[in-house]
């Protein structure tokens, strides 16, 4: 048994989820370099207190696309994009003929950032009820990505250490390269199933209030349920039970004022 090398490496990945409507991801990194930042900053000069915290808090920012919105048929979109930092330390081992390998990959103190967009039409209606409206199921679906739970989960299901083999076909060898490639598919595992566990969430939220056109007849319970147990077996997410006890701990579950917060007073727009 011959040992093949050890790398300590350190990386950033972002992912980022658009609403179902066949836009690629780049669109979300380009829209987030081309933001109108007017009207980001008019927007903000509008908004009541509570709703500017969760603007600093989930780094959102505005931006005018009617074309991407046509497309959507929606009057506005939200688009999370997270990027998860970590270091790697890879041990490799060559067995049996030097075509296979035996891995042992730790995944070291990931950490992310959350970053959000919020698309509007031009001449987006924001000193109106109706303009408002919009906006709030908007930042509705920005509190389910800046929940506090989140910050608290998304390390622990990134995070993990493993030991596999994998055997390589005659006549290929395996490389520093190839061993990175297998590396990051493991990796990528995990962070493409959480990701698709929040696009879970933010298709819940609009299912029950079909797109902001209604009230959600509970907020409380509905917000409250978004990171139980249940909503990750319903979604049969892979890696539940590297998450499981910190689910069922009552400590994790607080949000504190996070989802009240979102309450727009009356008398707040006219």
């Amino acid at each position: 048994m011959r040992r093949f090398g050890r790398l300590f490496i350190a990386m950033a990945v972002a992912f980022c989820w658009i609403p179902s409507v066949g836009v690629e991801c780049a669109y979300a990194q380009e829209e987030v370099l081309k933001a109108d930042r007017a009207m980001t900053a008019e927007i903000v000069d509008r908004l009541p207190p509570h709703l500017l915290r969760l603007i600093e808090e989930g780094k959102v920012i505005f931006s005018i696309h009617d074309e991407k919105l046509r497309a959507a048929n929606r009057m506005a979109l939200t688009i999370f994009q997270f990027e998860v930092k970590y270091q790697l330390q890879v041990r490799t081992q060559l067995i049996d003929n030097n075509r296979t390998v035996r891995i042992s990959l730790a995944l070291i103190e990931p950490k992310f950032e959350m970053k959000h967009t919020i698309v509007l039409p031009t001449n987006f209606p924001i000193d109106t009820k109706g303009g408002m409206k919009i906006l709030k199921h908007e930042f509705d679906h920005v509190s389910i990505t800046t929940d506090p739970r989140l910050s608290r989960l998304l390390p622990k299901s990134l995070w993990f250490s493993e030991t596999w083999s994998e055997t390589f076909p005659v006549g290929q060898t395996p490389t520093q390269e190839a061993i990175g490639q297998k590396c990051n598919e493991r990796i990528s595992q995990r962070q493409v199933a959480f990701e698709r566990f929040l696009r879970g969430q933010y298709d819940s939220l609009d299912g029950v209030s079909r797109n902001g056109m209604i009230e959600i007849a509970d907020r409380k319970v509905f917000f409250e349920s978004l990171y139980q147990m249940e909503r990750f077996e319903k979604q049969e997410y892979p890696f539940i039970d590297k998450i499981k006890a910190s689910l069922k701990s009552k400590k994790f579950q607080e949000t504190g004022d996070h989802y009240s917060r979102l309450d727009i007073p009356e008398g707040v727009v006219s």
